[in-house]
Protein backbone atom coordinates (compact mmCIF):
# COMPACT_ATOMS: atom_id res chain seq x y z
CA UNK A 1 0.00 0.00 0.00
CA UNK A 2 1.54 3.37 -1.12
CA UNK A 3 2.06 6.30 1.32
CA UNK A 4 1.54 10.15 0.19
CA UNK A 5 3.74 13.29 0.63
CA UNK A 6 2.74 16.73 -0.98
CA UNK A 7 5.27 17.34 -3.05
CA UNK A 8 6.74 20.76 -2.25
CA UNK A 9 6.55 23.92 -4.51
CA UNK A 10 10.20 25.24 -3.98
CA UNK A 11 11.86 21.55 -3.75
CA UNK A 12 15.38 21.76 -4.90
CA UNK A 13 16.54 18.41 -6.79
CA UNK A 14 14.65 14.74 -6.40
CA UNK A 15 15.63 13.98 -2.64
CA UNK A 16 12.88 14.22 0.39
CA UNK A 17 14.43 15.43 3.35
CA UNK A 18 13.61 16.20 6.75
CA UNK A 19 13.21 20.03 7.27
CA UNK A 20 16.30 20.01 9.99
CA UNK A 21 18.76 18.45 7.04
CA UNK A 22 16.89 21.16 4.71
CA UNK A 23 17.81 23.85 6.83
CA UNK A 24 21.63 22.75 6.72
CA UNK A 25 22.23 22.43 3.03
CA UNK A 26 19.63 25.09 1.73
CA UNK A 27 18.97 27.54 4.62
CA UNK A 28 16.77 29.61 1.85
CA UNK A 29 13.75 26.89 1.13
CA UNK A 30 14.34 26.10 4.79
CA UNK A 31 12.42 29.77 5.53
CA UNK A 32 10.02 29.14 3.09
CA UNK A 33 8.97 25.85 4.60
CA UNK A 34 8.82 26.49 7.75
CA UNK A 35 6.27 29.38 6.83
CA UNK A 36 3.40 26.28 7.26
CA UNK A 37 4.26 26.05 11.11
CA UNK A 38 3.52 29.81 11.73
CA UNK A 39 1.79 30.20 14.82
CA UNK A 40 2.84 26.47 16.06
CA UNK A 41 6.29 26.71 15.96
CA UNK A 42 6.54 24.13 19.00
CA UNK A 43 5.42 21.45 16.91
CA UNK A 44 8.96 21.50 14.94
CA UNK A 45 10.09 20.79 18.44
CA UNK A 46 8.17 17.98 19.40
CA UNK A 47 9.74 14.72 20.24
CA UNK A 48 8.75 11.94 17.86
CA UNK A 49 8.29 8.29 20.26
CA UNK A 50 10.18 5.49 19.57
CA UNK A 51 12.62 7.24 16.96
CA UNK A 52 13.65 9.61 19.80
CA UNK A 53 13.90 12.90 17.44
CA UNK A 54 12.34 15.54 16.72
CA UNK A 55 9.53 16.53 14.36
CA UNK A 56 11.59 18.32 11.86
CA UNK A 57 14.27 15.32 11.85
CA UNK A 58 11.77 13.14 10.09
CA UNK A 59 9.67 13.34 6.80
CA UNK A 60 5.97 12.97 7.27
CA UNK A 61 4.18 10.37 5.35
CA UNK A 62 0.50 9.90 4.71
CA UNK A 63 -1.52 6.26 4.64
CA UNK A 64 -4.42 8.00 3.25
CA UNK A 65 -4.83 9.16 -0.40
CA UNK A 66 -4.81 12.60 -0.73
CA UNK A 67 -8.10 12.66 -3.23
CA UNK A 68 -10.27 11.33 0.14
CA UNK A 69 -8.66 14.45 2.20
CA UNK A 70 -9.42 16.77 -0.74
CA UNK A 71 -13.10 15.50 -1.09
CA UNK A 72 -13.76 16.04 2.56
CA UNK A 73 -12.09 19.59 2.88
CA UNK A 74 -14.22 20.00 -0.44
CA UNK A 75 -17.33 19.07 1.11
CA UNK A 76 -16.58 21.23 5.05
CA UNK A 77 -16.37 23.99 2.35
CA UNK A 78 -12.55 24.67 3.01
CA UNK A 79 -10.99 25.85 0.21
CA UNK A 80 -8.28 23.08 -1.98
CA UNK A 81 -6.03 23.78 -4.66
CA UNK A 82 -4.10 21.75 -7.42
CA UNK A 83 -1.86 19.51 -5.54
CA UNK A 84 0.95 17.25 -6.64
CA UNK A 85 1.59 14.59 -4.82
CA UNK A 86 4.71 11.55 -4.50
CA UNK A 87 3.15 7.96 -4.32
CA UNK A 88 5.45 6.37 -2.29
CA UNK A 89 6.01 2.59 -2.02
CA UNK A 90 7.52 2.13 1.64
CA UNK A 91 10.00 -0.67 0.61
CA UNK A 92 11.38 0.85 -1.85
CA UNK A 93 11.77 3.93 0.36
CA UNK A 94 13.55 1.78 3.14
CA UNK A 95 10.63 2.36 5.58
CA UNK A 96 11.07 -0.24 8.48
CA UNK A 97 10.33 -1.00 12.15
CA UNK A 98 13.73 1.20 13.18
CA UNK A 99 13.46 4.38 11.06
CA UNK A 100 9.74 4.29 11.12
CA UNK A 101 6.72 5.08 13.25
CA UNK A 102 2.85 5.09 12.97
CA UNK A 103 1.08 7.89 14.66
CA UNK A 104 -2.27 6.41 15.07
CA UNK A 105 -4.13 9.54 15.96
CA UNK A 106 -6.59 7.15 17.99
CA UNK A 107 -9.09 9.52 20.64
CA UNK A 108 -6.87 11.66 22.87
CA UNK A 109 -3.99 11.73 20.84
CA UNK A 110 -3.99 15.12 19.42
CA UNK A 111 -2.01 16.79 21.49
CA UNK A 112 -2.42 20.62 22.43
CA UNK A 113 0.20 23.31 21.61
CA UNK A 114 2.20 23.15 24.65
CA UNK A 115 3.25 19.87 24.55
CA UNK A 116 6.93 19.07 23.31
CA UNK A 117 6.84 15.21 24.14
CA UNK A 118 4.20 13.16 22.46
CA UNK A 119 2.22 10.60 24.05
CA UNK A 120 4.33 7.14 23.12
CA UNK A 121 1.41 4.86 23.67
CA UNK A 122 -0.26 6.68 20.66
CA UNK A 123 2.54 5.61 18.39
CA UNK A 124 3.67 2.05 17.10
CA UNK A 125 6.60 0.93 15.70
CA UNK A 126 5.99 0.82 11.43
CA UNK A 127 4.60 -2.33 10.01
CA UNK A 128 3.31 -2.72 6.81
CA UNK A 129 0.68 -4.92 7.72
CA UNK A 130 -0.78 -2.00 9.82
CA UNK A 131 -1.25 0.35 6.83
CA UNK A 132 -4.35 -1.31 5.16
CA UNK A 133 -6.38 -0.04 8.24
CA UNK A 134 -5.33 3.25 7.75
CA UNK A 135 -5.94 4.18 4.31
CA UNK A 136 -9.91 5.46 5.01
CA UNK A 137 -10.96 8.36 6.81
CA UNK A 138 -11.74 7.90 10.08
CA UNK A 139 -15.01 9.22 11.36
CA UNK A 140 -12.69 11.30 13.69
CA UNK A 141 -11.02 12.86 10.96
CA UNK A 142 -13.89 13.58 8.95
CA UNK A 143 -15.75 15.39 12.07
CA UNK A 144 -12.08 17.36 12.69
CA UNK A 145 -12.57 18.69 8.84
CA UNK A 146 -16.55 19.34 9.65
CA UNK A 147 -15.85 21.72 12.51
CA UNK A 148 -12.19 22.84 11.50
CA UNK A 149 -13.53 26.73 10.97
CA UNK A 150 -14.29 26.53 14.91
CA UNK A 151 -11.53 24.71 15.61
CA UNK A 152 -9.14 27.04 13.90
CA UNK A 153 -7.97 24.36 12.18
CA UNK A 154 -8.66 25.09 8.92
CA UNK A 155 -4.95 25.43 7.59
CA UNK A 156 -4.44 21.94 8.85
CA UNK A 157 -4.59 19.45 5.68
CA UNK A 158 -4.07 16.30 8.13
CA UNK A 159 -5.52 17.03 11.53
CA UNK A 160 -6.67 13.95 13.08
CA UNK A 161 -5.31 11.91 9.77
CA UNK A 162 -2.43 9.00 10.53
CA UNK A 163 0.94 9.87 9.99
CA UNK A 164 4.02 7.90 9.25
CA UNK A 165 7.24 9.16 10.58
CA UNK A 166 10.24 8.17 8.43
CA UNK A 167 13.92 9.14 9.39
CA UNK A 168 15.67 9.03 6.47
CA UNK A 169 15.86 10.49 3.01
CA UNK A 170 13.66 9.39 -0.10
CA UNK A 171 14.50 9.18 -3.67
CA UNK A 172 11.68 10.54 -5.30
CA UNK A 173 12.60 9.18 -8.85
CA UNK A 174 11.94 5.84 -7.82
CA UNK A 175 8.00 7.00 -7.11
CA UNK A 176 5.25 8.09 -8.76
CA UNK A 177 3.92 11.66 -8.84
CA UNK A 178 -0.13 12.16 -9.01
CA UNK A 179 -2.11 15.26 -9.59
CA UNK A 180 -5.05 16.03 -6.99
CA UNK A 181 -7.20 18.71 -8.76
Amino acid sequence: MPLYHMAPHNMSGTILMSLNEIEHTMPDIYQLAIQKYKGRELTMERTIPHLECRWNDVINLCPVHPSHIMKQRIRAGQEWWQTMWYEIDPEIAGLNSDNSVIWTMQPGSYCNETAQILDPTHFIRYASDVLDSLKALSARARWAYRNASALGTTKLLFNCVPHIFFKGIIDTTQHRVIKII
